[in-house]
């Protein structure tokens, strides 16, 4: 049986997500071994652009809203996790005191109770800076302090959660998936159809799609989080996009869908937000014509 400390997190090179990141290392650990697009495209998180009105900052905005498909992808590469707290009730943008005390008091006790029974723990938000807003794997609790303590992406060492995670899900057990190939290419079209859509369920509170673009493509002024104009802002998030839809690209082709994954790769090479506009709408077009 695999052991918690033996947990890794590659590095998050051409602004690779952490989410799946962490998730492929889980899988890896378990001795299963699923592509980082394959991944990317299965969950939505390669079709996601994210606008919302919690925050500002349109860079910030794409941390939101990725976990929207997790479980239900998960389980079709064989990983069993669930929620430690609804997204609903995810404290955003800024984690007031009193939900620490309530991390501390009511969800440490069922890290801890995960992590005796060798069930690693995908958290969001709560680690040391720079990597604050990453998703990570908690792997301890010191029974002294009661933090927890885990790997994240970029770091080769051992890192104590500083704030209470946001969003955290238990990875209970792995069993060798048995879903067809047609599943597969099923989710990885309807989850990458329902981002595209802007259709995630409210309770994540963003706005996805080309929705999202024309939003951010609106942006005037600084942002007030890096202290820097909001369009160097709007540039980076729309490097993080153009990183997505490569990896889009390349799991929709890995589900035998070649055509779309054409548009996918004509997606990323957008550099404008008018340009990223109608490349989405021509990417959810031919998704949608892939569902009908």
């Amino acid at each position: 049986m695999p052991q918690l400390p033996d947990l890794r997190i590659e590095s998050p090179a051409d602004h690779r997500d952490s989410l799946i990141l962490a998730l492929q290392a889980a899988l890896r650990w378990h001795g299963a071994d699923v592509p980082y697009e394959s991944l990317a495209a299965l969950t939505g998180v390669a079709a996601m652009f994210a606008a919302t009105d919690r925050e500002q900052c349109p860079l910030r905005w794409q941390d939101d809203g990725r976990d929207a498909f997790l479980v239900d992808a998960a389980e079709l590469v064989g990983l069993s996790i669930r929620d430690l707290h609804p997204p609903e009730t995810a404290p955003l943008p800024i984690t007031p005191p009193e939900f620490e005390l309530h991390w501390r008091d009511s969800y440490v006790p069922l890290v801890e109770a995960s992590l005796a029974h060798n069930q690693p723990v995908l958290a969001w938000m709560g680690w040391p800076a720079p990597n604050e807003s990453q998703w990570g794997i908690i792997t301890t609790l010191d029974a002294r302090t009661r933090q927890c303590g885990g790997v994240i992406a970029g770091v080769d060492r051992p890192v104590t959660l500083e704030r209470a995670a946001v969003q955290a899900y238990v990875v209970q057990d792995y069993t060798r998936p048995d879903a067809p190939e047609s599943a597969i290419r099923a989710a990885t079209v309807a989850n990458s159809r329902a981002v595209l859509s802007s259709e995630l369920p409210p309770k994540f509170g963003v706005i996805t799609g080309p929705q999202a673009v024309r939003r951010i493509s609106t942006l005037r002024g600084s942002c007030e989080i890096h202290r820097r104009p909001i369009s160097e802002c709007v540039s980076a998030a729309l490097q993080v996009r153009a990183a997505r839809r490569r990896a889009l690209a390349e799991g929709l082709k890995r589900v035998g869908l070649a055509d779309v994954a054409r548009i996918a790769a004509e997606a990323a090479a957008a550099r404008t937000t008018d340009e990223a506009i109608a490349s989405e709408e021509r990417l959810a077009a031919a998704l949608n014509r892939t569902v009908a």
